[in-house]
């Protein structure tokens, strides 16, 4: 078991954000944790993030509890979180924000190194290191959120709605990258609104609906469930 979450409430203020999640990750695993907008899905990812603080529960990665802990200590542990909405720094370069994916690392020469293996892998950003970000397009912005977040080198990569405002086409190229990328050995934990695409490589998944667990299963269980088909896939 890599991470897993007992019994988690979260608050904001009076308002009930997550009630009661169970959830397990194994090493090696995709688990998607679907659900429509407001489910409280950003709201989980920022907690085991350790930029929110639970109400009641307990997150164990790696057998340890990490809750209170501060989200660089997290970072440094391993966990690494692509937020909602890309967040690149607009007004640094590629490479800067490549950098900056880094910053909990003191290792210059593998730091080089990975900047040179995610050119690779992401051809784009090689042509674009000198480029400031916030001229790129969105789906190239999400490719370079998703190579800052594995400058840390993380056991758990945290994605959270890699799809959401992309074309369709640029979606294929994401998911073929998160499927790449889990197949090099990184866990991976996704967050999507489309449970399509999220199931469609998951190979475990979550509902979460009105900040609850409502089902579980393998992602292929999940795709064929009426219920979930109904509410989820449009059919």
């Amino acid at each position: 078991m890599l991470i897993s979450i007992h019994d988690l409430d979260v608050h904001y203020g009076p308002i009930e954000a997550l009630r009661n999640v169970n959830i397990e990750v194994n090493e090696g695993e995709i688990v998607a944790i679907v659900g429509h907008n407001g489910a409280g899905k950003s709201t989980l990812l920022k907690t085991i993030s350790g930029l929110i603080r639970p109400s009641r529960g307990d997150i164990v990665f790696e057998g340890k509890s990490i809750v209170g802990m501060e989200a660089d200590t997290i970072v440094k542990l391993g966990i690494a979180h692509t937020p909602e909405g890309r967040q690149v720094f607009p007004d640094l370069t590629v490479e800067a924000n490549l950098n900056a994916g880094a910053y909990t690392r003191h290792d210059r020469d593998g730091v080089k190194a990975d900047i040179q293996k995610y050119y690779e892998q992401f051809p784009i950003l090689g042509q674009r290191k000198n480029q400031k970000a916030g001229l790129m397009s969105g789906g190239e912005q999400q490719m370079l959120a998703i190579a800052r977040s594995l400058m840390s080198r993380p056991k758990l990569l945290m994605l959270d709605e890699p799809s959401l405002g992309l074309a369709p086409v640029v979606v294929d190229s994401v998911y073929k990258i998160i499927t790449q990328i889990a197949a090099q050995g990184t866990t991976i934990l996704l967050v999507e609104q489309n449970a399509v695409r999220a199931l469609g490589v998951a190979d475990r998944a979550y509902v979460l609906t009105n900040g609850s667990i409502e089902m579980s299963g393998t992602g292929k269980e999940l795709a064929e469930n009426d219920d979930v088909r109904k509410a989820y896939l449009g059919v």
